[in-house]
């Protein structure tokens, strides 16, 4: 699926603000225990800016910059409950983030129990997927932790008060060494791993210190770039697009009246255009005095009354006049247009 692009990074909605900046959106699924809390934590910490939706507060927007690029993470957890949402989810993610425990059998099940979702996605196309198996050492007592004693009676005597009946509680090396005896080897995690299809990822490590989460987010997006030749097009046009723009900038400054004047590079410069100035005003003076001569005596030619005896005829601008004009017009174009220095003027 092509990543969208968006016009803004400041709504939490996604629809934009109006700043104008272009966003390449992608949609990024985030499932597993409650055990992927501190991955969670680390790829908000790594990114330049995070939020949360306003309406829905399992979708958060991580923004990053990736080769010159703005883009816009949608991290969508829709859990792990089989629901539509979830299955619409999957279908359109173009990337997907699975996190367990390695000390929690019932965190790596539950994730293995998805793995058909991600088989039904249509068009069989295979999005990058990444499961991180946490290796931290979270102690939780998810086995039993306390024993109902039974309450002994003997032969002439009876418990008067139950509640004084101490309960035992699993000493901390036993519920490591119970840990210790659940984890989940490496070997299973790769096989788990082949279950959401060729371009998925295995990784194992703590999470705690995990310091490669931007890195691991570029390149996921880097990877949904290439299977989307389509995007990367447009990505280029708009790389293209704002170079342009930023050039224009800096070679051009806009006068009040819409003319484009060149950034004059020295003293010298600027003096030689002033003096090309001052010419072409001169000689622009001097045309507009010609052509109002030239009409003056066009309209005498024809407002004047000529008789059968006495016919005078009064001569048109002759071709001399034509000519310096012609040729002046011709300097003050060469002038204008000479290195793209001097001011561009019209002539009424």
């Amino acid at each position: 699926m092509a990543a969208k692009i968006v016009n803004s990074r400041k709504s939490t909605d996604s629809n934009g603000s109006g700043d104008g900046s272009q966003l390449f959106q992608y949609k990024f699924i985030f499932l597993g225990s409650h055990h992927k809390a501190s991955l969670f934590e680390k790829l908000c910490e790594s990114v330049d800016k995070y939020e949360q939706h306003v309406q829905y507060p399992d979708i958060w927007y991580l923004y990053l910059t990736v080769d010159g690029t703005e883009c816009i993470i949608e991290l969508n957890d829709p859990g792990l409950t089989h629901t539509g949402a979830r299955e619409m989810a999957i279908r359109k993610a173009d990337a997907i983030i699975l996190c367990y425990s390695a000390i929690s059998v019932a965190s790596f099940h539950q994730l293995s129990s998805i793995a058909e979702d991600f088989r039904l996605r249509k068009g069989f196309k295979h999005p990058p997927v990444r499961i991180i198996c946490n290796e931290d050492d979270v102690v939780e007592e998810d086995i039993e932790t306390a024993s109902v004693a039974e309450q002994s009676s003997s032969e002439g005597y009876e418990s008067e008060d139950g509640s004084k009946i101490m309960k035992k509680r699993p000493s901390m090396e036993k519920i490591l060494e119970a840990h210790e005896q659940n984890r989940i080897t490496t070997e299973q995690g790769e096989t788990m791993a082949k279950l959401f299809g060729p371009d998925c990822e295995f990784h194992s490590f703590p999470v705690s210190q995990f310091t490669e989460s931007r890195k691991m987010l570029e390149d996921i997006i880097r990877i949904v770039n290439e299977k989307n030749p389509a995007k990367v097009k447009q990505i280029k046009k708009e790389r293209r697009k704002s170079k342009e723009r930023s050039s224009s900038v800096h070679s051009a400054k806009i006068s009040p009246t819409n003319s484009i004047k060149s950034e004059p590079s020295s003293a010298s410069d600027t003096a030689a255009i002033s003096r090309r100035s001052s010419i072409v005003k001169k000689l622009i003076k001097q045309i507009k005095k010609e052509r109002r001569k030239s009409k003056e005596r066009s309209s005498s030619v024809h407002s004047a009354k000529i008789s059968p005896t006495n016919s005078i005829k009064s001569e048109p601008s002759s071709a001399s006049d034509t000519a310096a004009i012609s040729h002046r017009s011709s300097i003050v174009k060469k002038l204008s247009l000479k290195k793209g220095n001097s001011t561009v003027c019209t002539i009424s």
